[in-house]
């Protein structure tokens, strides 16, 4: 029996980090027990927050047409991942997360810069 996979993909390319906020692109993890979003940035002292929200009543049909753009919710992350420095990276892993669709959020606090993101998944 094959198991469910996410194989890496960019999620937030070459983000304007001078914008009050970033948001990815959403990504179905329905099916998937473990995901993994990874974040590089450079700039000029790029500061802010990183969250990652969830739906249930979000959807998109079988051509990624949005559906329906339901209401989101922030997973509470301790402690909260933050974005400080010329250049960096973080990695936020996660695990049993049980609604269907993720997308990650870059809060502006000051600075400029480039933000990516990458997201991959797996079934245990």
């Amino acid at each position: 029996m094959a198991k469910n996979s996410l194989l890496k993909f960019h999620n937030i390319v070459n983000g304007d980090m001078s914008a009050s906020s970033i948001t990815s692109i959403v990504t179905n993890i329905q099916n998937l027990d473990n995901f993994g979003i990874q974040l590089t940035w450079a700039g000029a002292s790029p500061v802010g927050v990183v969250s990652v929200q969830t739906s249930i009543s979000y959807n998109q049909d079988a051509e990624g047409n949005v559906t329906s753009v339901g209401s989101w919710d922030t997973i509470p992350i301790t402690p909260t991942p933050s974005v400080s420095g010329n250049t960096g990276s973080m990695t936020i892993d996660m695990n049993q997360i049980p609604s269907p669709w993720i997308r990650v959020v870059y809060t502006k606090t000051s600075g400029t810069g480039i933000l990516n993101s990458y997201i991959c998944g797996k079934a245990v």
